[in-house]
């Protein structure tokens, strides 16, 4: 017999920041988002605030980095 395992709701929200598009995914306990126009810039947090905060940073680590590279490297992770 196969136990059912408690489904996680999740509710997806965008909103714009900087010209860029901000999805914003809320789990059971924690809040993620990404840039779909940044590769690999993403934040998770336990609340909304932080991960708007983070991401807000992450957008502005990427697009700095993304500077120094020049365009031939736009697509390059930054850590």
């Amino acid at each position: 017999m196969v136990k059912r395992r408690d489904v996680q709701e999740q509710h997806t929200y965008t909103k714009h920041y900087d010209g860029h598009v901000i999805v914003y995914d809320q789990g059971r306990t924690s809040w993620s988002a990404y840039v779909d126009d940044l590769p690999a810039c993403f934040a998770a947090a336990e609340t909304f605030e932080e991960c708007q905060r983070l991401i807000r940073e992450g957008i502005a680590v990427y697009l700095d980095a993304s500077r120094h590279r020049g365009p031939h490297n736009s697509n390059a992770a930054v850590s």
